[in-house]
C-alpha cells in the first residue's frame, strides 16, 4: 500500500466515503492520514522508522489547529541522539522553512530555547518534531512515549522533558491555548527488547507532569534511573506553582514492580492516589538462586491513608516459568508484601495479589499459616479480595484460611467477594468449586 503513487491514495479517497473503510485504509498505510476527512486524526501513531509521508502529517497537524485540535490519543518513540537508520529524510528540507518559523515561534512564545528548538526541527530531528507537534494538540487526553536508545551519559534535557518543564512551570497562561490540559493518561515505557544499560527513565519524565490539571493515570514501564531526581526535584520546588499544586493523578501502574518505592516518592504530595498496580517481572538470571526483596512496602505505607485499591500481577514469561518449573528453578526480584503492611492500608477496598506474595517463596514464608493469622492481617475496610495464579497442591491449605475469612466476618466487616484464581487446568477447579459456597461469598477460575 505503501508503494502506491499519492495520486492513486487520493483517487481512492475520493470515490470511499464510508468511515469503516476509511479507517481501515488509514491502518493500512500512513499516507491516508493526509487523505481521509479530519475525523480520522482521533489516533495517532508514529512508527520507528519515519517516510516523508511522517514529516508532512506533523506539518499539516501544526499548520491547521482545527485538525489538530481533533487528536485525541498520540504515540511516538524517543531515539535520543542517535542515527536514523533506514529513515528515509524528505529530499527538498527548504519546503519546510516556513512551517519551522512558525514552529519555532510558538515554542519560544512558552519559553522554549530557539536555537535548540530551531537546530533540531531543521536537520529533521524525529524527537524535535515528534515533541513539538505536543504544544499543538490542544485536546490531547492520552500520550504514549516509548523510550528507544537514549544515550544517559547525555545529561541534557531530552525535547520531552523541555516541553513539559516550561508548560508545567510557565509563570503566566500564554496568548494560545495552554498544551496538556486535557491530558489524563500518560504511558512512558522503555521498548524490553532494548533494555540495556544505557537505556533508562528518569525523573525529568516524569515530576513535571504532575501538574498537569486532567492528569488522572501515569503508567511506567521499564528501567528506571535516579541520578537526577533531586536535582529535579530541587528545580521543580523552586517554582510556586509545584509547591501549591495538587497533584491529580489518581492511579499509578509501575513495571517492574522493585522501583515502587521511588516512584511514589514522585507522588508523595497526592492526596488523590487511590489506585496502584504492580507488575513483579523477572531479572536475567546468572545462577538458580531466589532472591526475595520487599521493596514495595516503603512505597505502600506513603498512600495508606488514600489507597484503595492494589493491584499486584507476574508478567507472562515470570508467570510461565513458576508455571513450568516452579520458583527453585528463576532468580527472582520478588516483591513479597508481609501481612503487617496490607493490614496498615487502612483505606484499601480491592485487593488482587499472586498467591506467592501471600506464603513467600520456599526459604522464606510471610505467615505462619493457621487461619488467624492470615485473617487478622487483612484490613478492616477490605471489601473484594483476588488471590491470582494458585497452584494445586497449597490450595487446600489456602481454602481453610478463605472459610475462616467467610466464617468470621467480624474482623471484615466490609467483606463482599473473594476470588481465586488457579493456574492449573478447570477439572482441578471444578472439583473445588464447592469449597467456597459459605454464605454466598468466593468463588474458583482459571485463566482461559
Amino acid at each position: 500500500m505503501d508503494r502506491l503513487p499519492t495520486e492513486i491514495l487520493e483517487m481512492i479517497g475520493t470515490f470511499v466515503d464510508d468511515k469503516p473503510t476509511q479507517r481501515a485504509l488509514t491502518e493500512a498505510s500512513v499516507k491516508f492520514h493526509t487523505v481521509f476527512t479530519p475525523r480520522l486524526y482521533f489516533s495517532i501513531t508514529l512508527p520507528s522508522i519515519w517516510t516523508p509521508v511522517h514529516f508532512d502529517l506533523i506539518r499539516r497537524l501544526c499548520s491547521s489547529p482545527e485538525l489538530a485540535s481533533l487528536v485525541h490519543h498520540f504515540a511516538f518513540r524517543i531515539r535520543g541522539y542517535d542515527t536514523y537508520g533506514e529513515d528515509k529524510l524528505p529530499p527538498r528540507r527548504k519546503e519546510y522553512k516556513p512551517f519551522i518559523d512558525e514552529l519555532v515561534a510558538a515554542l519560544c512564545e512558552l519559553g522554549c530555547d530557539e536555537w535548540v528548538w530551531w537546530d533540531g526541527l531543521e536537520s529533521l530531528h524525529k524527537d524535535a518534531w515528534a515533541c513539538a507537534t505536543l504544544i499543538k494538540l490542544t485536546r490531547l487526553t492520552r500520550l504514549k512515549v516509548a523510550l528507544e536508545n537514549y544515550d544517559i551519559s547525555n545529561l541534557t534535557e531530552t525535547y520531552l522533558a523541555r516541553i513539559w518543564r516550561l508548560a508545567a512551570l510557565r509563570p503566566q497562561p500564554t496568548v494560545h491555548a495552554a498544551p496538556f490540559q486535557y491530558l489524563k493518561d500518560i504511558f512512558l515505557f522503555q521498548n524490553r527488547s532494548q533494555f540495556s544499560a544505557q537505556t533508562f527513565l528518569t525523573s525529568q519524565h516524569i515530576l513535571y507532569p504532575l501538574c498537569f490539571p486532567a492528569l488522572n493515570h501515569v503508567s511506567l514501564c521499564g528501567d528506571f534511573d535516579y541520578w537526577d531526581y533531586e536535582k529535579d526535584l530541587e528545580k521543580c520546588l523552586s517554582h510556586d506553582k509545584f509547591m501549591t499544586i495538587n497533584c491529580p493523578v489518581k492511579e499509578v501502574t509501575i513495571w517492574p514492580s522493585e522501583y515502587c518505592n521511588k516512584i511514589i516518592k514522585w507522588f508523595r504530595e497526592s492526596v488523590n492516589l487511590e489506585r496502584l498496580n504492580l507488575v513483579i517481572s523477572q531479572v536475567e538470571r546468572e545462577i538458580p538462586k531466589i532472591t526475595v526483596s520487599d521493596y514495595s512496602r516503603q512505597g505502600l505505607l506513603m498512600v495508606k491513608d488514600t489507597l484503595k485499591s492494589l493491584s499486584v500481577q507476574l508478567d507472562e514469561r515470570l508467570r510461565q516459568g513458576l508455571r513450568e518449573r516452579g520458583p527453585e528453578c528463576y532468580r527472582l526480584k520478588m516483591s513479597i508484601f508481609r501481612l503487617s503492611s496490607l493490614k496498615d492500608l487502612c483505606a484499601l477496598e480491592h485487593l488482587s495479589i499472586p498467591h506467592v506474595n501471600l506464603t513467600g517463596l520456599p526459604d522464606q514464608r510471610t505467615y505462619e499459616g493457621h487461619p488467624n493469622s492470615f485473617i487478622d492481617h487483612f484490613p478492616a475496610s477490605l471489601k473484594t479480595l483476588r488471590i491470582t495464579d494458585i497452584g494445586f497442591h497449597p490450595i487446600t491449605a489456602l481454602l481453610l484460611d478463605v472459610v475462616g475469612i467467610v466464617k468470621e466476618r467480624t474482623s471484615m466487616p466490609s467483606l463482599e467477594s473473594v476470588s481465586l484464581v488457579l493456574k492449573k487446568n478447570r477439572l482441578e477447579a471444578y472439583l473445588l468449586r464447592w469449597c467456597l459456597l459459605f454464605n454466598g461469598i468466593g468463588c474458583i477460575t482459571t485463566p482461559r
